[in-house]
């Protein structure tokens, strides 16, 4: 799947502000139906992540929920000594958002081709990730359900269909090399002058899966000679 992030992104993201109480951050994923929320600071930039299993359980609230941290219903008597929104009181109620996050959190930007944020997925363990600009302020959001078809492709795959294209371009194919590390392709080698080397560059970005490509590695001669 080609595109950018941009193009299949939900903006409007829920968030809790660091200060966000255990209970008005539960209150918040119940609403919204997630087990995850990003926690911004006061400029709205994304300073981390707190999940479901951060929560720590509130007395009585296991039973009722699942033991998932949930907070009680509404009928239930709030235990906390302060405000239910987790203001100043006994207990989990206390507990902020600062302290239950993850940090850093991962994150993408619009721009990011969306095989990009699938391995961030891939790689963290994560089926949704907040999508900032570039101060690291919240857009929205991205989930691995937009993603359809958008799977990390494997390097080794990328490296050989790369190797490919250039053997049909490059009639010495055996003079450059190329190796891929989480999608980013590193090409090096020797070929006839920089026009190829551009070239080389050119057709392996039209790969699928791909992220970035460097031709930081290739050389060619400076005097004239014959590659």
């Amino acid at each position: 799947m080609r595109g950018t992030v941009g193009d299949v992104m939900t903006g409007g993201a829920a968030s809790v502000p660091e200060g966000a109480g255990y209970r008005r951050i539960a209150q918040v994923m119940l609403e919204q139906g997630v087990g995850a929320l990003p926690v911004t600071d006061a400029a709205g930039r994304v300073v981390g992540v707190v999940t479901e299993g951060d929560l720590p359980p509130r007395e009585g609230a296991g039973a009722e929920n699942g033991g998932r941290g949930c907070p009680p219903p509404a009928h239930a008597p709030h235990r906390g000594g302060g405000p239910a929104d987790g203001g100043p009181g006994e207990g989990a109620a206390e507990i902020r958002a600062a302290e239950l996050m993850t940090r850093p959190a991962a994150t993408v930007e619009p721009s990011a081709p969306v095989a990009e944020a699938a391995r961030i997925m891939e790689r963290r363990g994560v089926e949704r990730l907040p999508v900032v600009d570039a101060r690291g302020v919240l857009l929205g959001t991205v989930d691995r359900r937009d993603l359809p078809g958008a799977l990390p492709r494997a390097d080794a795959d990328i490296a050989r269909e790369i190797g490919e294209e250039i053997a049909a371009s490059l009639p010495n194919r055996s003079e450059v090399t190329v190796s891929v590390r989480d999608g980013a392709v590193e090409l090096g080698g020797l070929v006839p002058d920089p026009g190829t080397a551009e070239a080389l560059k050119r057709r392996s970005a039209g790969v699928e899966g791909m992220l970035s490509v460097s031709g930081d590695g290739l050389e060619w001669p400076v005097d004239g000679a014959p590659v």
